[in-house]
């Protein structure tokens, strides 16, 4: 039986995590399976139920946050995303089609699919870009160290130098990926 994503959400902000995880923790056999087909563990499953778990609550402490799918799907999909990263670090390649998703609702797939055509201009613009701007910024939004790590581990002179930088990196990132979206315009 699932729970609508606005009681999940109230639950979630009042503090009551542990009811709704409990609901969501059935989705483990699904995930187990999925993974299986696709070489991992029930370990692995196991782990990124938890971590798909701690996403969601984490997003719904930001005030701005709207659950729009189910709770099920929104945990599901982030645990899939979270593998497909993994393997990404690992060298392995692995596709996730908008039928892993699972997504039912015609509005939330348009929107997936419009997210997912941004994501994939960002990651082709990082990677058209030189390594420190990739690493700078790679490290500044997706891992979220502070400017002066940053600068240090880099090599820049100070914090104001690798803040001076990580703009220039954003304008060109913009440029890339104006050029990708005009040229895919074109055709």
């Amino acid at each position: 039986m699932g729970m609508s994503p606005e009681k999940c959400l109230q639950q979630l902000r009042e503090g009551q995590h542990t009811a709704v995880f409990r609901r969501l923790y059935h989705l483990l056999p699904g995930l187990r399976k999925w993974l299986k087909q696709r070489g991992g563990s029930a370990d692995e499953a196991e782990d990124l139920l938890q971590e798909s778990l701690i996403v969601l609550y984490r997003q719904s402490q930001n005030p701005q946050f709207n659950l729009t799918v189910k709770p099920e799907t929104y945990a599901f999909a982030v645990a899939k995303n979270l593998y497909a990263a993994a393997c990404r670090k690992k060298g392995i390649q692995i596709e996730l089609s908008v039928e892993d998703l699972n997504i039912t609702d015609a509005e939330n797939l348009a929107e997936l699919q419009e997210k997912e055509t941004r994501l994939q201009h960002l990651y082709n613009s990082l990677q058209a870009m030189g390594e420190t701007c990739r690493e700078l910024l790679l490290r500044f939004y997706f891992r979220r160290e502070k400017m002066a790590s940053i600068a240090q581990s880099l090599g820049f002179r100070n914090e104001q130098v690798a803040k001076a930088m990580k703009y220039k990196c954003l304008e060109k990132a913009r440029e890339i990926v104006q050029q990708q979206t005009y040229s895919h315009e074109t055709y």
